[in-house]
C-alpha cells in the first residue's frame, strides 16, 4: 500500500504513459490525487471545482482551460497503468480457505453496463433504440480471487461488447488449480474446454445450446425428461451424472441437476415464448423438460467439490452482484456529467481506483480482524458507507501528513459490530458457504444414475 503513495513511483508511470513530457507544475501525483478524491459529488462536479480542489491541497493555480486541455488520451493512458497496479498490488491476509483449500484461487467474474450520452458513442456503442440513451453503453468487466479478495482484471470496454466475446478473448493468466465461477453468458463450450485443459476447473450453469451426452454412451443424448420424472418420484435433492458436453467437444464432465419451483418454471417458460413468438417460433418440448431443471456442469472431482457443495458454490457469484450495487448505489460511478470523453474517463478510472483500493482495504479488514473474533464476515455495504467518511483520512495519507499505519490502525480500533454482516433468518452468508455445509438437504449423497 506505501507503493501506491510512493510519489517517485507515480511520477515514473507519469513518464512512461507521456502524461509528463517536460517539468510542469501539475505532477502526475496531483493529477492522480485529483481524480482520485474529488469525485464524490457525481455529476454536479465541475472544472472550477477541480481547479478550486489543485489550489486548496496543493497551492496551484489554473485556469479552466488549461486544466481541461490536462484530461487527454495520455492521462487516460495514465489512470489505466495506475488502475494495472493496483490490480497487482498485495496486502497480506490471513485467508480461511474452507472447503476449497484444494483450489488456488476462486475467480468470480462478470460485467456491469450502464448508458452514456449520445456523443460518447464513437469509442462506447450501444444498442441503439433499444432503450433511452442507449446509443452509447459503456461495460464494466470485473473479476476477482473470493478467497484472497485480489482484483484481477478491471477494464472499459464498449456496452456492445458481449460476455460470450469477452470470454474468448480475455479469459487469462489461468494457473493450474484455479476455480472459475462465471455467470451462464461467458460460459461456452471453447470456454470451457481452455480451462480444462489448463489444468483449472469450473463451476457454472449449463447454456441451453449446450447437448449433453452419457459418458459411456458418447452418442446418445441424456433424457432429461426422464431425470425430471426421477427426481420426483424419489423425492430426490439432486442428481449427478458423468457426461460429456458438447457435439464437437465432448469435454468430460459432472452434471448435477435439481428440480426448480413452480414460479421458476413458469417465469422461464414465460420469458422464452415472448423471445419465440416474435421470431415465429414454438418452444420445443426438451426446453421445458429442461426448464423444469437447474443444470450445473464442473470438471472437479467429487473428492475436491462434492456434488451437494456445487450449486452452493455457483451462488458465491452473487457477491460480485453486491460489489456492483455499491458502485452504482453509493460510489455513483453511473452519475457522471456529459464532458469531454477523456475527461469522462478520467474521471470514471479515479473513480474505480478509490473503489479497488478501499476493497482491498475492505478484505484486509475482513480477514485479519473480523472473521479471527466472530462467527461473522465483513459488510461491504456498511465498510463503503465508512469509506466515504474514511475518504479525508485516507487523502491525508496520500499527501504525505498521515502513514499508510495510520489507517490501518483506525480500522482495526472500530467496533467489529459496526462493520460485521448481520445473521439473517434463512439466509446464508458468502462466508458460511466457504465452511464444511451440515444441511439435512444435502445430506444424501447416493445421486441415482440410471
Amino acid at each position: 500500500m506505501a507503493d501506491f503513495f510512493n510519489p517517485a513511483f507515480i511520477e515514473n508511470l507519469g513518464r512512461k504513459s507521456g502524461f509528463v513530457q517536460r517539468k510542469s507544475k501539475l505532477t502526475t501525483y496531483s493529477f492522480l490525487n485529483l481524480v482520485l478524491f474529488a469525485h464524490q459529488p457525481g455529476r454536479k462536479l465541475s472544472l472550477l471545482d477541480l481547479v478550486g480542489e489543485l489550489y486548496q491541497h496543493f497551492g496551484l493555480s489554473f485556469t479552466k482551460q488549461s486544466l481541461q486541455n490536462r484530461f487527454n488520451h495520455k492521462a487516460v493512458r495514465l489512470l489505466k497503468a495506475v488502475l494495472s497496479h493496483l490490480l497487482n498490488l498485495h496486502i497480506p491476509s490471513d485467508i480461511d480457505k474452507g472447503i476449497y483449500e484444494r483450489f488456488n484461487r476462486v475467480r468470480i467474474k462478470d460485467s456491469t453496463r450502464f448508458a452514456l450520452p449520445e456523443r460518447y458513442a464513437e469509442r462506447y456503442q450501444g444498442y441503439g433504440g433499444v432503450t433511452n440513451f442507449s446509443a452509447a453503453m459503456i461495460s464494466i468487466q470485473y473479476e476477482y480471487d473470493l478467497l484472497s479478495g485480489t482484483p484481477m482484471d478491471a477494464r472499459l470496454t464498449s456496452g456492445l461488447s458481449n460476455d460470450q466475446s469477452d470470454s474468448r478473448d480475455h479469459t487469462h493468466d489461468i494457473a493450474e488449480g484455479d476455480l472459475f465461477i462465471r455467470d451462464l453468458g461467458y460460459c461456452t463450450a471453447d470456454y470451457m474446454k481452455k480451462i480444462d485443459q489448463n489444468g483449472a476447473f469450473f463451476v457454472n450453469r449449463l447454456a441451453p445450446q449446450i447437448k449433453i451426452y452419457y459418458a459411456d454412451q458418447p452418442d446418445k443424448e441424456l433424457d432429461l425428461k426422464a431425470c425430471v420424472k426421477k427426481l420426483k418420484r424419489y423425492n430426490l435433492p439432486y442428481l449427478e451424472y458423468h457426461v460429456l458436453l458438447g457435439k464437437e467437444a465432448k469435454l468430460a464432465a459432472r452434471l448435477i441437476l435439481s428440480c426448480v419451483d413452480q414460479q421458476t418454471y413458469q417465469k422461464r417458460i414465460k420469458k422464452t415464448q415472448k423471445q419465440a413468438r416474435s421470431y415465429g417460433h414454438q418452444v420445443s418440448d426438451n426446453f421445458r423438460n429442461r426448464a423444469k431443471l437447474n443444470l450445473f456442469v464442473t470438471n472437479t472431482e467429487a473428492d475436491d467439490l462434492p456434488a451437494q457443495h456445487v450449486q452452493p458454490t455457483y451462488s458465491l457469484r452473487w457477491q460480485i452482484e453486491l460489489i456492483f450495487k455499491v458502485w452504482k448505489s453509493q460510489a455513483r460511478i453511473n452519475d457522471l456529467k456529459e464532458v469531454k470523453i477523456d475527461r469522462f474517463e478520467c474521471q470514471l478510472l479515479g473513480k474505480l481506483i478509490w473503489l479497488l483500493l478501499h476493497w482491498k482495504l475492505y478484505c484486509w479488514l475482513d480477514h485479519n480482524i473480523i472473521r479471527k473474533k466472530t462467527t461473522y464476515c465483513g459488510s461491504l455495504w456498511k465498510y463503503y458507507k465508512l469509506a466515504f467518511n474514511l475518504s479525508g483520512q485516507l487523502r491525508r495519507v496520500s499527501l504525505g501528513y498521515q502513514s499508510p499505519e495510520t489507517i490501518l490502525s483506525y480500522l482495526k480500533n472500530i467496533p467489529i459490530k459496526l462493520l460485521a454482516l448481520e445473521k439473517k433468518k434463512g439466509k446464508t452468508s458468502y462466508y458460511q458457504k466457504l465452511k464444511p455445509l451440515n444441511s439435512r438437504l444435502w445430506q444424501q449423497r447416493q445421486a441415482i444414475s440410471s
